[in-house]
């Protein structure tokens, strides 16, 4: 089956368009913090080419590769939808099945709400490069730099979004209660990161 991440263009959004649940926004969420991961390692490039500077090029690495997984994310999110969906669909006859049909259910919402939880920690990894980037990149690509800390602030969001809507249906408190800790700290420091980021991209111009 093709992967969401080989679609083109025009076929992704039209497939997140369509009645379908399924690519929704955690595969969205996912996609636009890669789409911002790529943009600052445009600006990085960018601003390197001419001139060369340690402090930037040594994030490419950590940049590509988070950028890499978050496009994995983007199928990753979608399939554990589909696993939840396959959990309600199985038979509910007799009490075996039931209790087998309850147990898939709720493995299949830990790993709903695992997908987007770890879409907010690559997209947290690739804000905390950023802050560098906001500072040291030029000038001509402050306009890429700020799009892409939104984009990645965006996907940060939204996966957050996606953890806590799955968080709601699983009855393992002690696992809820951990990723809420999790999903509350991500947010905190990615608004912090944005905020003190754009704040330099703007005095730029």
């Amino acid at each position: 089956m093709e992967k969401l991440v080989e679609k083109k263009v025009l076929d992704f959004v039209d497939a997140v368009a369509s009645d379908s649940p399924a690519p929704g926004g955690g595969s969205v969420a996912a996609l636009s913090a890669a789409l911002g991961a790529g943009l600052l390692c445009m600006a990085i490039r960018i601003s390197t080419k001419k001139e060369a500077n340690a402090a930037l090029s040594d994030l490419l690495p950590q940049l590509e590769k988070e950028r890499e997984r978050l496009m994995k994310l983007v199928d990753e999110d979608t399939e554990a939808f589909k696993q939840v969906m396959a959990a309600f669909a199985l038979p509910k006859n007799s009490e075996e099945e039931k209790n087998k049909r309850v147990a898939a259910i709720q493995s299949a919402f830990k790993n709903a709400a695992t997908a987007p939880l770890e879409t907010m920690q690559c997209a947290l990894s690739v804000l905390e490069a950023g802050q560098t980037i906001a500072q040291l990149s030029s000038p001509n690509v402050a306009s890429d730099v700020g799009t892409g800390i939104q984009m990645t602030y965006a996907g940060l969001q939204g996966a957050g979004y996606n953890v806590k809507i799955n968080l709601a249906a699983i009855k393992d408190e002690p696992f809820v209660n951990e990723v809420r800790t999790q999903l509350a700290a991500n947010l905190e420091k990615a608004e912090n990161q944005k905020n003190s980021m754009l704040k330099i991209v703007y005095s730029k111009r």
